[in-house]
């Protein structure tokens, strides 16, 4: 059994220790930081989790301990997708897209929270421009994301009623993975 209360109390005073002696970027407060904010994840906490993942990632960078950096931020998107995955299951796709809202205002360059916004806004809200500025942004970040950034946009689109741009979308997903099962379903679907 986690005494979650009692773990939260002594993170929170070893932080503070560390604040009161005037080193607020103590490497101490890294790991404090990091299990304070997976405990913050256990009990659904985001928001506190988000700013205690944020302190550990601000420390790690500036002691350039890039390790660090990496394994935080994947600690931070896995919090996200536990967090989502909770909220789907029970059908609560508006809350889904809050969170990933949260961690795209977090962190605005966080790829897979506007892939798979995007493909909620498709899939369960029938939001199609929400789901095409979606992939435009993640495109935006990285225009060679993959073939199914493409492939969604299309589907977003072309339940728009932009066929030229869906077309021009399936065509793009195709060339980028030519073996892409799903890609070639839908693209045959409009030949």
């Amino acid at each position: 059994m986690h005494d979650y209360p009692k773990a939260l109390e002594n993170y929170a005073k070893a932080i503070d220790l560390s604040a009161q002696s005037n080193n607020l970027d103590k490497l101490i407060n890294m790991p404090a930081y990091a299990n304070r904010a997976e405990i913050y994840t256990e009990l659904g906490q985001l928001d506190r989790a988000f700013d205690d993942y944020d302190n550990a990632i601000a420390i790690a960078k500036k002691n350039e301990f890039n390790f660090f950096v990496t394994l935080f931020k994947e600690l931070k998107q896995q919090a996200v997708e536990k967090q989502v995955d909770s909220l789907c299951e029970v059908g609560d796709y508006n809350g889904a897209v809050e969170i990933y809202t949260k961690a795209i205002n977090s962190d605005p360059n966080y790829q897979g929270a506007y892939f798979y916004r995007g493909k909620i806004y498709i899939d369960n809200l029938a939001n199609y421009e929400a789901a095409v500025s979606d992939y435009n942004k993640l495109l935006e970040l990285d225009p060679n994301y993959g073939s199914s950034a493409y492939n969604n946009r299309g589907v977003a689109y072309e339940n728009l009623g932009e066929l030229d741009k869906a077309l021009a979308d399936y065509d793009k997903a195709i060339e980028l993975d030519p073996n892409n099962e799903l890609v070639l379903e839908v693209a045959t679907c409009h030949d």
